[in-house]
């Protein structure tokens, strides 16, 4: 299961207090410092000027993840929020975690290339570096974007709004509800788990052949299944309890395997892009190497594309 582990829950649950719950627990991530024990507290700021230290690696990988996390359960209990209350979480977790995603693939683009560089003879290694540090500047930008907006006021404000709704009474997030209208966990959670289970095996209509976009797509479709297991994970019957932890296992093994197929593909379209770039600048760069390197990734993208069905086939399978 995840390593976030879900606030205590139960079936009968109001839906709009397990929404504020669950809410309430993945934001914790927003505000926690790296848990790097070598770190002191000085350390999170320059001692010289004290202004805040940049977001190292593993804070924007937390920073995205929680912002999916609480994105995700927004998608599932927005009816039964008051509208204000979703309008006003939505924007800045989509600001957030569009800028914390690229940096992330930027930083992981980097790695890649860092990675196979360090196989190269000497002329690969001198023809990859421009590409590197053309996307270590482009990183860099990225970083200091990300970093301005999660320091800018607005961005602190919102926190502070966030933190004061999510610990207040449930009734000023909570839509009213009629009699006959779901209201409870227990009302609504057979027909979430079916809803995205469908949603997943929807894709048993691509080709056998797909593009790696409409892969990435399954994949996004398989982590909102994932999520949903993982944040009611308490509330599921127990007479379920042993199919989901093989579905959940599922889902991860396709996340991942997917995952792996959509980074050679971004790295792939960044090297294109470096090359067209280079050459609408005029740019005197030994292209060789750079196309020798994105050459790999597209074996990666066609080694790793026909077993894309493999991964899927154990999920849409009837339990």
């Amino acid at each position: 299961m995840s390593k976030i582990n879900p606030p205590s829950l139960s079936a009968d649950s109001l839906l709009a207090e397990a929404g504020q719950a669950l809410l309430r627990h993945y934001a914790q991530a927003l505000q926690a410092p790296d848990p790097d024990p070598k770190k002191s507290a000085v350390d999170e700021r320059d001692q010289d000027n004290q202004t805040p230290a940049p977001l190292s690696a593993k804070r924007i990988k937390k920073m995205r993840v929680a912002a999916r996390r609480m994105r995700s359960i927004l998608r599932i209990f927005e009816p039964y929020f008051k509208r204000k209350f979703s309008k006003t979480l939505l924007k800045p977790l989509r600001e957030m975690a569009t800028l914390a995603g690229q940096t992330r693939d930027l930083y992981l683009t980097i790695e890649a290339a860092q990675s196979y560089v360090l196989l190269c003879d000497d002329d690969g290694k001198q023809a990859m570096q421009p590409m590197i540090e053309d996307w270590q500047t482009q990183h860099n930008a990225a970083q200091a974007k990300l970093h301005a907006y999660v320091q800018s006021n607005g961005f602190r404000k919102w926190q502070t709004h966030l933190s004061a709704t999510l610990a207040s009474d449930v009734s000023n997030v909570a839509r009213v509800w009629e009699v006959g209208e779901p209201s409870r966990l227990r009302h609504v959670l057979e027909a979430w788990l079916w809803q995205h289970l469908a949603d997943v095996r929807a894709y048993d209509e691509l080709p056998e052949r797909p593009t790696p976009e409409q892969v990435h797509a399954l994949r996004i479709a398989i982590k909102h299944l994932r999520y949903l297991i993982e944040a009611l994970w308490e509330v599921w019957p127990v007479r379920q309890r042993a199919w989901l932890t093989r579905l959940h296992k599922q889902c991860v093994a396709a996340q991942d395997a997917y995952g792996r197929l959509n980074d050679a593909h971004t790295h792939e379209v960044r090297v294109q892009n470096f090359i067209e770039d280079a050459r609408q600048r005029g740019q005197r760069i030994p292209l060789k190497g750079i196309r020798v390197y994105a050459a790999e990734q597209h074996r990666l993208v066609e080694e790793q594309i026909v077993t894309w069905r493999s991964y899927l086939t154990p999920i849409v399978k009837t339990p």
